[in-house]
């Protein structure tokens, strides 16, 4: 989890407090050796609207 708030940073994305706690467990030997399934949803906002592109539908 530390790297993936490392890797988060470098890119320029800025991350609130909160956030960035959440990141950082509470007791670092407790995730050590445990693997992590999740998933990562990033939603950039804007003041435009939708880009909609056509899909061309595929035989079959």
């Amino acid at each position: 989890m530390n790297r993936l708030a490392a890797s988060v940073q470098e890119t320029g994305l800025h991350l609130s407090q909160e956030r960035l706690e959440q990141l950082m467990p509470a007791n670092e030997s407790t995730l050590k050796h445990k693997e992590l399934v999740g998933t990562l949803q990033i939603t950039f906002v804007h003041n435009e609207p939708d880009l909609l592109r056509e899909v061309p539908a595929v035989p079959g």
